[in-house]
């Protein structure tokens, strides 16, 4: 943010210093609506939705390409009667945590769906994807263990690196040299790898081969983050992992319901025969409460579209190939192929919020990320395509973004 120029904000006046860091957030909040009047990218409502990619936001229809609603399924009926008849049959929320009286049998029939579709013996559902990190780090790493994190991996994955009782280092964004000489020089008897399958703010895929190579020649573990392909990859849409062939070689698959599913939710699968044990390790599994019932109860039927969703997943790449085809010639920066997310990196924060200025006043909802959602000093515009787009919804998008500049 250092290309904004200074505004006057009123210096902090609480007295109080518990709220020291929400003035100085607020008086940034500030200077950014200063230098950019209008919408904020940050805090935009969505009044109702019209189909499952488009809907209101201050009071104007808009084709939404912002949501992470992949494959639709957000929206899909026999998914919402499936979230209906869960509520109707356990109530509209679990009231206690997976160690008390909040498991359902909803959850364990969603843990055997996961488990199955990612080829691992078992799973584990949490409230969230965050929790899912959260737990699984803290549950499993304890003193004297070292984790190795991938640098631009997401922030639940530092949050549940700081708070376990290992030790941490970063190595460089896929770069299998700078993970293995690190490892090398680590004097624990437990080293850990994490990674993302497919990275949430650039979209770029892991070189998940030469991840495992190293893995094996340091004999460490290796824990993968699949929030982003989860649905997505391979036939039955067990993500990146098992589309490569390696979900054998990956100790622990992490993951998201609230994405390619559509509902809400996050897991951890394993092969290892006592990993049903980390729910009494995994602080934000026993000391939580459940997964509602109707949250569970639509990700069931999700997860069967998704088993049997070929045709989906088809669409939804076509329309990923459709728009990237349409935007080649341009002057934008995308990010590679083969991704579910399609990134434009921007020059700066100005140019970055402009485009999406410009996309937002012709119709269309994007994200606009900046740190510490990017890399340092890297701003950009996140488009999430789904299967429910429509060619009109893609033309749409397709022509505002050729003319802008």
């Amino acid at each position: 943010m250092n290309d904004l120029p200074r505004a006057n904000v009123p210096k902090p006046t609480t007295a109080d210093p518990i709220f020291s860091r929400l003035e100085q957030v607020g008086s940034r909040r500030e200077r950014l609506l200063e230098v950019f009047p209008g919408p904020n990218p940050l805090e935009i409502c969505i009044e109702k939705f019209v189909t499952p990619v488009r809907g209101i936001i201050d009071g104007r229809e808009m084709v939404l390409m912002g949501n992470n609603n992949y494959l639709g399924l957000t929206h899909d009926p026999a998914c919402i009667d499936a979230s209906l008849a869960a509520i109707s049959r356990y109530g509209a929320g679990a009231t206690a945590s997976r160690v008390a009286s909040g498991t359902l049998s909803e959850h364990l029939e969603v843990e055997s769906q996961i488990a199955a579709l990612l080829q691992k013996q078992s799973a584990l559902l949490f409230t969230t994807g965050f929790m899912a990190n959260l737990g699984l780090l803290g549950g499993l790493l304890a003193a004297g263990d070292m984790l190795f994190i991938d640098e631009d991996c997401h922030a639940s994955i530092y949050d549940a690196a700081r708070l376990s009782a290992a030790r941490y280092a970063k190595f460089r964004h896929n770069d299998p040299e700078d993970l293995s000489a690190k490892i090398a020089k680590s004097d624990s008897p437990h080293n850990v790898i994490v990674t993302e399958s497919v990275f949430s703010a650039m979209g770029d895929l892991v070189p998940l081969q030469e991840i495992v190579d190293v893995k094996k020649a340091h004999g460490a573990a290796l824990i993968v983050d699949e929030a982003h392909s989860f649905g997505l990859y391979g036939d039955e849409g067990g993500g990146l992992c098992v589309h490569e062939g390696l979900a054998a070689d990956v100790d622990v698959i992490v993951g998201t319901l609230s994405k390619a599913a559509g509902s809400i939710g996050g897991f951890a699968a394993s092969n290892y025969s006592g990993f049903y044990n980390l729910r009494y390790l995994a602080r934000s599994f026993m000391f939580t409460a459940a997964p509602p019932a109707a949250s569970v109860g639509m990700a069931r039927a999700s997860l069967e579209r998704i088993r049997d969703g070929q045709a989906l997943r088809s669409k939804f790449w076509a329309n990923i190939a459709y728009l990237r085809e349409a935007i080649a010639g341009s002057a934008f920066n995308v990010n590679s192929t083969g991704s579910p997310v399609t990134t434009i990196q921007l020059d700066s924060m100005v140019e970055g919020y402009n485009l999406w200025r410009h996309l937002y006043d012709n119709g269309v909802y994007v994200n606009a990320l900046l740190p510490p959602a990017t890399p340092q000093s890297t701003f950009a515009i996140r488009i999430s395509i789904s299967a429910a787009h429509t060619k009109e919804d893609m033309d749409k998008a397709i022509a505002a973004l050729l003319s802008f500049r």
